[in-house]
């Protein structure tokens, strides 16, 4: 049996040199015709400066942000086996 996983499109391009998410959106929304850009289950502490500065300046790229928060209690987290401390989070 296979369990799906939503992938984290936030670490598209990390086995790539000099190309991230955030040259691909570019790259995307230059493409001509009317459609628009969704970013869907992105992990807040991968979202960079530069990829929020692309989705403010694209048009094509909607306004919001798809990001699977699910707990900021350190306990629970931790019985979640999630990598990140609750307190990163919070302040982010």
């Amino acid at each position: 049996m296979s369990l799906y996983r939503c992938p984290d499109i936030t670490s598209y391009g990390k086995d790539l040199d000099q190309y991230d998410l955030s040259r691909l959106v570019k790259d995307l929304a230059s493409i001509d015709g009317d459609f628009w850009i969704r970013l869907l289950y992105l992990y807040p502490t991968a979202i960079t400066d530069e990829l929020l500065e692309t989705i403010a300046a694209e048009e094509k790229v909607c306004k919001y942000l798809d990001i699977p928060l699910q707990h900021t209690e350190q306990r629970i987290l931790s019985l979640m086996k999630r990598g990140v401390a609750g307190n990163i989070t919070k302040n982010l």
